[in-house]
């Protein structure tokens, strides 16, 4: 996921898939979210001195099974995090997670977890105003499948 300058974020998608396929081809193995995460650092330093506009997220599972989450700054810093956000908003969306997520609510359900991204985006919106009218939430599995849903933001 990316936030930024849609040009930059198209951009850095296509080098990012042009450098997967050429790994792929030359290896023949699908590369690892911990590759993927070192590969999308290395695009976005390489670009520092006229970087690109695009805060990223990138998550998956690893051959292990587990879940991967990290977060990226426009110059290819980067951390591996249990939650993160990114946009405009995010200084508004942050301590709404701090404060539920390191206080008791450390494993969520799926619906639980749900309605938390749905309040957090709603109080958001209505203070931020370049935050859109609508969330796109992509639920990533164990098994590697994922969910995509949206939600109505706004209703004014």
């Amino acid at each position: 996921a990316s936030s930024g300058m849609y040009a930059d974020v198209i951009s850095l998608y296509k080098n990012l898939k042009i450098k997967i396929e050429l790994y792929k081809t030359s290896t023949k193995y699908e590369p690892s979210v911990e590759s993927i995460s070192q590969l999308l650092s290395t695009l976005l330093y390489g670009r520092r001195f006229f970087p690109y506009y695009a805060f990223n997220i990138l998550a998956g599972v690893n051959d292990q099974g587990e879940f991967k989450l990290y977060g990226y700054d426009a110059v290819g810093s980067f951390d591996s995090l249990d939650y993160v956000s990114n946009g405009s908003g995010k200084e508004l969306i942050l301590p709404i997670l701090d404060s539920l997520l390191k206080n008791g609510y450390s494993h969520l359900d799926l619906t639980t977890g749900e309605s938390l991204a749905k309040t957090a985006m709603n109080c958001c919106c209505n203070r931020d105003i370049y935050t859109g009218d609508k969330m796109d939430l992509v639920i990533i599995y164990k098994n590697g499948t994922y969910e995509t849903k949206q939600f109505d933001l706004r209703k004014d």
